[in-house]
């Protein structure tokens, strides 16, 4: 019975296509797409200026850092950072931390990111002389010294806690770490606020995973630098420490985190499960050692989450180029896209007009081509 239904079911489409109505339908559709993509407008971002500020001020950070790698005889390698922007470390060192992807790294140093922090800080609509939370793993050191520039170029109180650990790509060169960066940019005036809270980063925010000469390494970067370094001894501890520091400064008005250090993180399913970029709805997540990101989300703290970089930048108008930057105020990150919203509605009512009117013609044309029916002589010799 069953294998006599399935033979039977033969589909049968509703609607029959002829090759020249296929051909129409096709040029209708490709008339209304272009017609559509045609009639975007692109607007300046109401913070355009403030935006391109901080972009040009992260141009010249990148100037900065590249010439201080040279005076340090540390070169940026031209094949890693095509830009020579002295952010892109090498693949290993003793204070890597995990296998990092070096086309993200690239697509990290782009400074329009600067411009991208602006137009979130926009739309939280912060106001000057509030305090952003910056929470850095050294895996992103160019995000992190653009989120600082974004802080102070908007007027926000930027209350930065760094750690010395990176993926590979990061800043990893244990004579050329994140803090070493940070302190030279913020010796020659490009910054205005520095890393408040240090740690060492890595397994449990300790340093625990490093390699040989890695902990040495690290403590020796935040003495020359002038950090004072927290260890502690697990990630609860270390979590709590990070909660307890953060509140006891001040009140804050947004948490942004760099990277993957664990602390923000967390572990357990929840770390892997953390959307990236701006986040404002809560997060579900029921595990035992959640990081910094889950705890201030549950208090309701807006959260700017900066991993997955390529596909972040693409979505949001930041170039994915990674030998090429146009320059500031030039992406779709500075401008506001628009179409009239009866548009799209318009190009699908004329698509399903046309579809139901290839429908009734088809119909008519079926019902004219079918033979009539004949009468046929009964027993009697009458016609029927």
């Amino acid at each position: 019975m069953q294998k006599k239904f399935f033979k039977n079911a033969i589909f049968k489409p509703g609607i029959k296509f002829s090759s020249n109505q296929l051909i129409f339908l096709t040029i209708v559709s490709i008339v209304l797409l272009f017609w559509n993509v045609l009639s975007i407008r692109k607007a300046p971002h109401a913070q355009k200026q403030m935006m391109i500020d901080a972009a040009n001020t992260m141009v010249q950070a990148e100037k900065n850092i590249f010439e201080f790698r040279q005076q340090q005889r540390i070169p940026a390698d031209p094949q890693l950072d095509p830009l020579l922007t002295g952010f892109i470390g090498g693949e290993f060192s003793s204070i890597t931390t995990t296998i990092g992807n070096l086309d993200a790294k690239q697509v990290s140093v782009n400074p329009d990111f600067a411009a991208l922090y602006i137009r979130w800080f926009n739309e939280l609509r912060l106001q000057k002389g509030e305090t952003a939370v910056i929470h850095v793993s050294a895996s992103f050191p160019a995000l992190s010294i653009a989120a600082i520039i974004a802080c102070e170029t908007a007027g926000l109180e930027p209350l930065i806690l760094s750690s010395a650990g990176a993926s590979s790509f990061g800043a990893n060169i244990p004579e050329m770490t994140y803090w070493d960066m940070e302190n030279h940019l913020f010796e020659k005036g490009l910054l205005k606020h520095r890393t408040a809270y240090a740690s060492l980063g890595g397994q449990n925010d300790n340093g625990s995973s490093f390699w040989e000469g890695g902990m040495e390494a690290a403590l020796n970067s935040a003495d020359r630098n002038n950090y004072q370094v927290y260890v502690p001894e697990n990630l609860e501890q270390a979590v709590q420490q990070k909660v307890n520091f953060i509140n006891s400064v001040k009140a804050f008005k947004l948490f942004i985190n760099i990277g993957g250090n664990q602390a923000a993180l967390g572990t357990g399913p929840c770390s892997m499960s953390i959307p990236a970029g701006l986040i404002l709805e809560k997060l579900d997540c029921s595990s035992e050692n959640p990081g910094l990101i889950h705890i201030l989300n549950q208090q309701c703290i807006p959260i700017i989450h900066m991993l997955n970089i390529k596909e972040l930048a693409a979505i949001n108008g930041i170039s994915i180029s990674t030998d090429f930057y146009e320059g500031p105020g030039r992406a779709d990150v500075y401008f506001i896209k628009s179409r009239p919203l009866w548009l799209p509605a318009l190009s699908l009512i004329l698509l399903m007009i046309y579809l139901g009117l290839i429908h009734l013609y088809n119909s008519r044309s079926t019902k004219l081509l079918q033979p009539q029916a004949q009468s046929s002589p009964t027993a009697d010799g009458n016609l029927s």
